[in-house]
């Protein structure tokens, strides 16, 4: 169940346009996706009975204390895409954060 989550998630992130929200629904659980103009995206996966006001105002925290946090981290990463642009992965500048909250619904 975390794998296909964690799938399905990327995948919601992936498909959501630069400033917008969406939320999708699969297997029982609903996917909400807000995608910051800056290329920030956060997901909160729930279930359908929770109201997605709620979800959107969570991820909207969420991602406003997660720049808090890393303000000095460079969010745009798409410089690294290019194997050309870079040597090797030590280049990559700062550290990469990834935050799963998953365990809740395992």
């Amino acid at each position: 169940m975390a794998e296909f989550l964690a799938f399905f998630s990327k995948t919601v992130a992936e498909r959501c346009a630069e400033g917008s929200r969406q939320s999708v629904e699969e297997d029982q659980c609903v996917f909400h996706a807000h995608a910051r103009a800056d290329g920030l995206v956060g997901v909160v996966i729930c279930d359908p009975e929770y109201p997605w006001r709620v979800a959107f105002s969570l991820i909207g925290k969420m991602m406003e204390e997660f720049t808090t946090l890393y303000n000095d981290f460079d969010i745009n990463l798409t410089h690294l895409s290019s194997p050309a642009s870079t040597n090797a992965v030590t280049t990559v500048p700062g550290r990469v954060v990834c935050i799963t909250l998953l365990d809740d619904l395992c």
